[in-house]
């Protein structure tokens, strides 16, 4: 199948859902759907973005311009992972807990606007190695993945977001802000805002990709090694402020970011 044909698969698949509300992380998998959704399906589609403390701030914001400019219809709603201790525990399947109780809340909003189904936006290249959040996803019969049904991959993604003009195209990937936290750590609101608030300042400073892995009173930081001139013009900046967050050590991690770091 060539990629035309799975473009022309991903707009069948989403036009036969007849409604659905899109939930809309802010990332360009999610953005590429909300797009498509709303040129095949119209006023009988809405955008829906979690409010989470596991979730970036700038991803947020992210989602709402996007919806603004595209004029998207586009709801935020919120989670009720928090208060699931098997979530807050941290366990390796962490991801499950918390796309059930995102499945579970943006269902019910998706009931209660009329629309029927949940468009989810895990594409091809997601299906290998260990997604307990997808098998959350498989247990809803309204939850549906329109990119993985038209075999779209990652790449594809992100040329079908170019062609659509759309401002994520070259978004770096994201992901939870729980993710930077050691398996078996418990998972706080308050840890999680200071991560945030972490990598904010260094985006701000200058840097596309980063993590701020947290490992007791220590921060690893991680950004690509072409990025290390910022962090160290910025050294003194990014050491108070962290430090001020309830840091003792701020590091630089020399292996550079990669996905899957979390500190340990």
């Amino acid at each position: 199948m060539t990629y035309e044909d799975r473009i022309i698969s991903l707009r069948r698949r989403l036009r036969d859902l007849e409604s659905a509300v899109v939930a809309f992380s802010g990332g360009v998998d999610s953005a590429v759907l909300a797009a498509v959704a709303h040129e095949e399906l119209g006023d009988n589609m809405c955008a829906a973005t979690a409010i989470s403390p596991s979730i970036p701030s700038r991803d947020r914001r992210s989602a709402e311009s996007l919806c603004r400019d595209l004029k998207i219809p586009h709801i935020f709603f919120e989670t009720s992972e928090f208060d699931d201790p098997r979530y807050t525990s941290n366990p390796d399947d962490r991801c499950y807990y918390c796309k059930h109780a995102l499945y579970e809340g943006v269902s019910k909003l998706a009931s209660e606007k009329g629309f029927r189904h949940v468009v989810e936006g895990t594409n091809a290249s997601d299906l290998s190695g260990h997604r307990p959040g997808h098998r959350a996803s498989k247990q809803r019969e309204n939850v549906v993945t329109p990119l993985v049904d038209a075999g779209m991959t990652k790449g594809d993604v992100r040329r079908l977001a170019r062609e659509l003009g759309l401002s994520v195209s070259e978004k770096p990937s994201s992901a939870c802000l729980s993710s930077r936290i050691p398996s078996g750590v418990k998972l706080t609101k308050e840890l999680l805002g200071k991560i945030d608030a972490a990598e904010e300042l260094l985006r701000l400073l200058g840097v596309t990709q980063v993590r701020v892995r947290h490992n007791g009173d220590t921060a690893r930081i991680e950004v690509m090694p072409a990025e290390f001139p910022i962090v160290l013009a910025n050294r003194e900046k990014i050491e108070n402020k962290l430090q001020k967050l309830g840091y003792r050590f701020v590091t630089l991690d020399l292996s550079g970011y990669r996905t899957g770091g979390t500190a340990g």
